[in-house]
């Protein structure tokens, strides 16, 4: 006896666009001989089935057991429905809901089968550098809204060929409804031009760059989530001048590779480690430096380790498979700015360090670094989370209610949570100038608009002076909620660990802004998700000369004035360290002489320099007014903190009350100037209730001193903010 047929409802949560799900569920459909439809949904995709009971059955079990492999289900739903007599299966058009909840695919590396097509002189996307399919290329950084189609992607400006149409019309094609898919007749073209923008002539230009590249030019290269700067990894010229024109002393560089066997001749890989690089994520990924070392010392100077991620966009595989061992692969800014992503950007901003220009017409969306993981007992542990892993959300032990997090002001993220679901952003970077700032703030309002998040609370860091704290400050319909600093990295374990608490929690990450309004770093708590209810221990606090970025001596000095060691004076050393430094590197622009750093009786550290000609009796004005790293002199690479401050109605221009010593913090231009983060302004106010924050001229640093802006709790008002 026949069975009846019966219909069901399929609801699937998860990533599940722009991942080649639906011609999955068709073709599965067609395997297990079921009618009816499926579509994308703004909450995941939606089916609706019928057939033969246990055809269904068999059906659904596929779709939860072997689902395309860069789909993640998070929940799938069966429910009856009434039979509606479907004939065949078909593929619907995509629908916009009000409640938008679906998840959005990370950027993915370029699959095996495109790759083949690439370098197969018989296939007509031979040499293509945007060759991609539903199992690989270029999602989030893509992407302006959902649902995932093409109208909504950066692809818009480009009309398929019919060929690719069909191609994208066909539900047994591997690159049916791949949005970005495209041919050199039909998509994104890339070019080379010289610093400066004028094209160079070439036949092709990806060639054509590897050829500069092998006689030691500078090339920034636009990928896939902004531009990079490569050069020769084994030219040790090109690697010296790359770091002297990106102003960077000595943080190291990120190589990449074509493949394992590129990187065994430098670097050791464990298995764990080559897993890491082969990834679909292609992270870059810290690994042992092999002896005797062939590339460059520059690339990572007085490291054992170095930074390797092997080729993860067409453009990059076409590059390396020019014979390089390695191509340094920096992120394509000035040090402490965002990454570049538009072609006019990139020229203006790299034109003092690229030789050349290897660019695209494809849009960037929203920027996003290259993340940064490393094994360590025995696991995964990210130093970065950003590329090939942003927008995937942590998922929570309990629901949250919608709340923004704004996070901190060094290697700075945002968070924005729905449900059970934390969406951390990628990498945005140190909030410290406004370029920063107003990625920040793209970041917040792109995410609010892809993940249809509008969050009811927004957390902030105690820090008063923090942009981010500023901006959260600037949300006057949200509830506000401060947030310590160390408390925050503790419970973010807890919630990545789905740990309830309370716990024993170790932070030893920095320095953070304390609730007693003095500086902490090296926290144990005692801690709930809601609260920490003691401090177990902690180290004492010292003066900070260099807030923890000056001379190790100077930081030895600190220790020593900490435990009374220092009677008058510094130690011989130290004393050295600052006269000679002091008077031959940093003289104040005024032409005083820094004066020694002393010890007054009650241990309480002083500023490093006085000198009183500033205006509004501030005895550093004369001292920040220098040009700095990046300051006025070559045009004022660093906005001024005035205009983000400004911008949050911070009123940085306004007078300040003048300080416990008489003297006024001086605001306005004359602290907030166009300067670099070594140069930053400070209260200068020696004795009385204060562990007082001091900028210590003499290391020309980004310097606080120990205790930053502690206060008496029973006056909150005395704070007095740097």
């Amino acid at each position: 006896m026949k069975t009846a047929p019966v219909a069901r409802k399929v609801e699937i949560n998860g990533i599940v666009q722009g991942v080649g799900f639906r011609p999955f569920v068709y073709q599965a459909a067609h395997r297990h001989g079921v009618r009816g439809t499926v579509a994308n949904t703004a909450t995941g995709v939606c089916i609706h089935v019928e057939g033969a009971p246990e055809k269904i059955a068999a059906f659904c079990r596929e779709l939860a057991e072997s689902p395309p492999p860069l789909a993640h289900i998070t929940a799938m739903v069966i429910s009856e429905e009434t039979p509606a007599g479907r004939t065949a299966f078909t593929i619907a058009a995509s629908s916009r809901q009000d409640q938008r909840g679906t998840l959005i695919s990370p950027d993915v590396a370029v699959c095996d089968d495109c790759l083949a097509e690439l370098f197969d002189p018989a296939n007509r996307r031979f040499r293509y550098p945007f060759i991609n399919c539903t199992n690989c290329g270029p999602r989030y950084t893509i992407i302006d809204d959902i649902p995932y189609d093409r109208p909504k992607t950066s692809m818009k400006a480009f009309a398929m060929c019919p060929q690719c149409q069909a191609e994208y019309d066909d539900p047994m094609d591997r690159r049916f409804h791949a949005q970005p898919n495209a041919c050199a007749v039909c998509g994104p073209s890339v070019g080379l031009c010289a610093a400066g923008g004028a094209p160079v002539a070439c036949d092709d230009a990806v060639a054509a760059a590897a050829d500069l590249l092998k006689a030691g030019a500078i090339v920034a290269v636009k990928g896939l989530g902004g531009y990079h700067l490569a050069v020769d990894a084994e030219n040790h010229a090109a690697v010296a001048r790359l770091r002297r024109r990106k102003h960077r002393d000595d943080k190291p560089f990120a190589v990449m590779s074509r493949d394992l066997t590129a990187v065994a001749h430098y670097a050791r890989a464990t298995p764990a480690e080559a897993a890491l690089l082969t990834a679909c994520q292609r992270p870059i990924v810290l690994l042992a430096k092999s002896s005797p070392q062939p590339l460059a010392a520059a690339i990572a100077p007085g490291n054992r380790w170095i930074g390797v991620m092997l080729p993860y966009t067409p453009l990059h595989h076409l590059l390396l498979a020019e014979e390089f061992s390695a191509l340094v692969m920096t992120s394509g800014n000035l040090s402490e700015e965002p990454i570049a992503i538009a072609n006019d950007d990139a020229l203006t901003r790299l034109e003092e360090i690229a030789d050349y220009f290897l660019v695209h017409d494809r849009d960037i969306i929203l920027r996003s670094d290259d993340s940064v993981v490393r094994r360590a007992a025995g696991a995964t542990r990210f130093l970065r989370r950003s590329r090939g892993f942003v927008p995937t959300p942590v998922f929570l032990k309990d629901p949250a209610p919608p709340v923004l997090a704004c996070g901190a002001e060094l290697k700075n993220t945002v968070c924005l949570t729905r449900g059970d679901q934390a969406f951390v952003s990628q990498h945005i970077g140190d909030m410290e100038n406004l370029a920063t700032f107003e990625f920040f703030q793209e970041t917040v309002n792109h995410l609010k608009r892809i993940l249809d998040i509008t969050p009811r609370v927004v957390a902030h860091d105690l820090h008063p002076d923090y942009l981010s704290t500023r901006f959260a400050e600037a949300q006057g319909d949200l509830r506000r909620v401060g947030v310590q600093h160390h408390h925050a990295h503790i419970v973010s374990c807890m919630a990545e660990n789905q740990v309830a608490g309370p716990v024993i929690g170790l932070a030893f990450d920095g320095t953070g802004y304390g609730s007693d309004g003095a500086i902490w770093g090296g926290e144990v708590l005692v801690a709930e998700a809601s609260a920490f209810h003691e401090r177990v221990a902690l180290l004492d606090k010292v003066p900070m000369p260099g807030r923890g970025r000056g001379h190790p001596r100077t930081l030895a000095d600190g220790a020593q004035l900490s435990l009374g060691r220092i009677r008058r004076g510094l130690p011989q050393a130290g004393s050295a360290f600052f006269e000679d430094r002091g008077r031959k590197q940093n003289r104040d622009s005024c032409g005083h002489d820094p004066t020694p750093f002393q010890r007054p009786a009650d241990l309480q550290p002083r500023p490093a320099v006085r000198c009183g000609c500033g205006p509004r009796g501030n005895p550093l004005s004369c001292h920040l007014r220098g040009a700095g790293r990046h300051g006025a002199g070559n045009g004022g690479l660093r906005r001024t903190r005035a205009a983000l401050c400004g911008r949050l109605g911070g009123g940085r221009g306004q007078a300040h009350p003048a300080g416990p010593d008489g003297s006024r913090r001086g605001g306005g231009s004359a602290c907030r100037g166009s300067r670099s983060r070594r140069q930053r302004p400070v209260s200068l106010h020696p004795g009385g209730p204060f562990h007082t924050t001091v900028r210590c001229a003499a290391l020309g640093n980004r310097a606080w001193a120990g205790g930053l802006e502690r206060r008496r709790l029973s006056e909150p008002s005395a704070v007095h903010r740097p």
